[in-house]
């Protein structure tokens, strides 16, 4: 059940920094407005994430992977 909260808390942690940098962009999204939008303490959304980096890491990586598939595919 905890790791089950823990995928929900680290969905909303997702979903407000997709949120964020939409709105003000890597260089200006704040740790700790992400957090607030998450309704979390920001030292609790660095037990999920150690950096912005790694954050945003999270967030494109799906992404990435996909792309790198069909261009895989493409060369097929």
């Amino acid at each position: 059940m905890a790791q089950v909260l823990k995928e929900i808390q680290r969905d909303k942690i997702l979903e407000a920094a997709k949120q964020e940098l939409l709105q003000y962009g890597y260089r200006d999204a704040s740790m700790r407005r992400i957090a607030a939008q998450a309704k979390m303490t920001v030292g609790n959304l660095y037990r999920y994430f150690e950096s912005k980096d790694q954050l945003i890491q999270a967030i494109t990586s799906p992404a990435l992977t996909q792309i790198g598939r069909a261009s895989c595919r493409e060369r097929v």
